[in-house]
């Protein structure tokens, strides 16, 4: 199956600096503050670098669920990012996708872009609805949009 549609991403310049926006966002429970679907979360251990296991806490209407992330990239304060690998204590856990966040200096703060995409490694995708693959995309994109306004919000109060 052609995977390459299912990526979304955007950015957004925000009034601070590179290092406090990594920060917020390598914090993972923190993210449940500014985004529209997950609400928080727990780290497996005390380790927060690449290898890092997640649990994060989502809701999408009456429907709330909890995956288990893995941290691919923290390269402060440039680059942050997980591999969702599905429901906590799937026995077939894979990185199913990704999320990124980038943080880019500028002159009064940061351009923050904020990525999605599905991975090679989602066999199943072919098995949903194609009305569920069809609003993938544009539910992440909005998503992402939202988050990005809110992390702005957040730090330009």
């Amino acid at each position: 199956m052609d995977i390459s549609p299912f990526t979304a991403s955007a950015r957004l310049a925000i009034v601070a600096p590179p290092e406090t926006l990594y920060d917020f966002i390598a914090d993972m429970p923190a993210i449940g503050a500014i985004s529209p679907q997950c609400t928080g979360g727990e780290w497996r251990s005390d380790e927060r670098g690449v290898g890092a296991l997640f649990v994060g806490s989502n809701t999408q209407g009456d429907n709330t669920w909890q995956a288990q992330m893995r941290v691919v990239a923290a390269d402060r304060p440039r680059e942050f990012a997980w591999e969702n690998l599905g429901a906590v204590d799937w026995p077939d856990a894979r990185p199913l996708a990704r999320w990124g966040y980038t943080f880019e200096p500028a002159a009064d703060g940061t351009i923050v872009e904020e990525t999605w995409r599905i991975l090679e490694s989602y066999s199943t995708l072919e098995a949903l609805p194609e009305a569920h693959r069809a609003g993938l995309t544009p539910w992440f994109q909005h998503n992402i949009e939202q988050t990005l306004g809110n992390l702005k919000a957040r730090f330009e109060h």
